[in-house]
């Protein structure tokens, strides 16, 4: 690139960052709220643009100024990655998302909070069965690393989340933890969701028993501002919930009248 072509486009990119900056100043961008929320975002690539170019036109300085100048086209470069890490990731199905939660599963480094309201007990294809059978074997492979703290909150109102519960807990993983809620007498449909380290969550699962499964959105989010939002609301239900294990400690006798209630759910079912 020759140094006039350098200059013009240094300059171009320089115009532009202020022409952003005064129309947003004026206000003149509230009437283009999709571009008025990304400034930060077309602030950090203009700048970026600039140091790139002026790394690019610089390199005859000592090493130790190249070096500076890595240093913050780096920095800068990172800090656009988070702004545009903030997404939404969108699922055409069932199949999809649980593929999708596994892998993230087994890429976890510190917690899964996991809500699982037990409305989905049936699947339609081969393929979102297998799906759901590697998200169950995500689940285990995480409950049984050392380092990661899985809490789960449910409902347990079908006897397969009661039995893979159960299974969790007969395992004997320490770091998972479940917490309760009885949901008997409150039939309206709930979101079920899953956070990974608490900077993604996965939303979804909230049509049934009320409407037909086509149609059900499901959604990764990872924009810092919502995400939180999630995290906080599980940490609400989390010091609400019943704990039926929490640590070393299991309340078998709340698993017990589970139990007996399903039981009966199922008796009376079949009468």
């Amino acid at each position: 690139m020759s140094q006039r072509v350098e200059r013009i486009a240094l300059l171009v990119t320089a115009v532009i960052a202020i022409a952003v900056t005064i129309a947003d100043f004026a206000g003149a961008l509230t009437g283009l709220p999709w571009l008025a929320q990304r400034i930060p975002e077309i602030t950090l690539l203009l700048v970026a643009l600039l140091v790139t170019f002026v790394a690019f036109e610089q390199r005859d300085y000592s090493p130790r100024v190249n070096s500076r100048i890595d240093e913050s086209a780096t920095h800068i470069i990172e800090e656009i990655k988070k702004l545009h890490g903030t997404e939404i990731l969108h699922f055409k199905n069932v199949a999809q998302i649980y593929s999708y939660v596994a892998t993230k599963l087994h890429g976890v480094s510190k917690s899964v909070d996991d809500i699982t309201w037990g409305s989905r007990v049936a699947y339609r294809t081969s393929a979102e069965q297998k799906a759901y059978q590697d998200y169950l074997e995500a689940m285990e492979a995480v409950c049984d690393r050392k380092d990661i703290e899985y809490r789960e909150i449910s409902s347990l109102t079908d006897k397969h989340y009661y039995d893979r519960a159960i299974n969790l807990i007969e395992k004997g993983y320490y770091t998972y933890n479940l917490g309760y809620y009885d949901l008997t007498h409150m039939p309206v449909p709930l979101f079920s969701y899953i956070l990974f380290d608490r900077q993604e969550v996965v939303v979804g699962f909230y049509r049934v028993p009320k409407l037909p499964l086509p149609g059900e959105v499901y959604i990764s989010i990872t924009h810092p501002a919502i995400v939180p939002l999630f995290v906080d609301y599980f940490d609400t239900l989390w010091a609400g919930s019943t704990k039926i294990k929490d640590g070393p400690n299991i309340d078998h006798a709340i698993l017990n009248q589970i139990k007996e209630k399903l039981e009966t759910k199922d008796d009376s079912e079949l009468s």
